[in-house]
């Protein structure tokens, strides 16, 4: 059991390699038949935009059980009362403690095998900018499960818990073992004359946006092996790196929010190559009469997966196409 870590598999290079290795297995053997998990089952459709050409998979959730859902009065007042990212947890949702104030436990409601949450240990408002202790933890959490992750900041984001945290989902979770959106950006990311770290890509030509490349950045942590004398000042050094490109982005992109009570919506994702960030105006596309046919969108979305209900809100968004419906939930581009 992986618990209550002290910083001793940062003390070297094999240490944290056989830290890595501990988890994702821990992951891995806690996940199957675990009494704390809601597996949603769901059925993959494909939707391709012909103006892009990129490929978005959509998945027809059979049942979402008893998942609870958010309000927008949840956040406004950083409700804590019925916290289920608070001790005690559900038989078999704790999996271990991490770096700092941090802990990982399983997402109740999966619809990917061995989606994960990294949490603070503490309530802290999902609201409140991640710092470099979260993002150590982040990439520490990624690398070792061969993860993407990402953010839901805020109601209009897709958020469900006010609590701080953020979501990792193994690459093998997703077909093809992709995403649509970073495969897109890579072709896109190969044309351009010139590679600066910050990019657009023309799909979201009307959606405030902007990627990160992580390798212009200078962050290799999840591409490279790991060669290090001190894991410690590596991991440090890069989630630093990754904290202060993401403050700058969010700047760029006329974010307001400092604080709970002054903040704009958005969703972040970390992927393999690319940190991309989206300003979110809505939580989805509420069909006017049908709502059946609403289509609710968060992080995954901008990575080209989205999740419906039912055969009837995939058939709205086949209707209207993934692109406008994230455009049409997304602060648009200002120019």
């Amino acid at each position: 059991m992986v618990s209550k870590q002290s910083l001793s598999f940062l003390s070297s290079q094999q240490a944290f390699k056989d830290f890595l290795s501990s988890l994702k297995s821990l992951v891995k053997d806690r996940f199957i038949s675990n009494p704390a998990i809601v597996y949603i089952k769901s059925s993959d459709h494909q939707l391709t935009c012909e103006k892009s050409g990129i490929e978005f998979n959509v998945k027809i959730l059979e049942s979402l059980g008893a998942k609870p859902s958010a309000t927008k009065e949840t956040f406004s007042t950083g409700e804590k009362k019925d916290n289920p990212f608070l001790p005690p947890f559900e038989e078999g949702q704790f999996i271990t403690d991490l770096l700092s104030e941090h802990r990982m436990i399983f997402n109740k409601y999966c619809v990917c095998d061995e989606h994960v949450l990294v949490i603070t240990k503490e309530f802290e408002s999902q609201l409140v900018p991640l710092c470099v202790e979260d993002f150590k933890n982040a990439l520490m959490v990624c690398k070792a499960l061969e993860a993407m992750l990402f953010f839901n900041c805020g109601y209009n984001s897709g958020a469900s818990i006010p609590h701080k945290h953020m979501q990792v989902i193994p690459y093998k979770g997703f077909q093809g073992y992709c995403l649509p959106i970073e495969e897109a950006a890579k072709r896109h990311y190969q044309t351009l004359p010139t590679r600066a770290a910050s990019f657009e890509l023309p799909a979201f030509s009307n959606i405030k946006h902007q990627f990160l490349s992580l390798k212009e950045a200078g962050i290799s942590f999840f591409t490279e092996e790991i060669e290090m004398e001190n894991p410690e000042e590596l991991l440090t050094s890069q989630a630093t790196i990754l904290q202060q490109a993401y403050t700058k982005t969010l700047e760029d992109l006329g974010y307001s929010g400092k604080s709970e009570s002054r903040h704009d919506d958005y969703n972040l994702i970390l992927m393999r190559e690319f940190l991309l960030i989206v300003m979110r105006r809505q939580e989805g596309v509420k069909h006017s009469d049908d709502p059946k046919k609403n289509i609710m969108v968060n992080s995954l979305g901008y990575a080209g997966t989205i999740a419906v209900k039912n055969v009837e809100s995939l058939e709205y968004l086949r209707e209207l196409g993934p692109i406008t419906v994230l455009e049409a939930i997304a602060k648009p581009k200002v120019i």
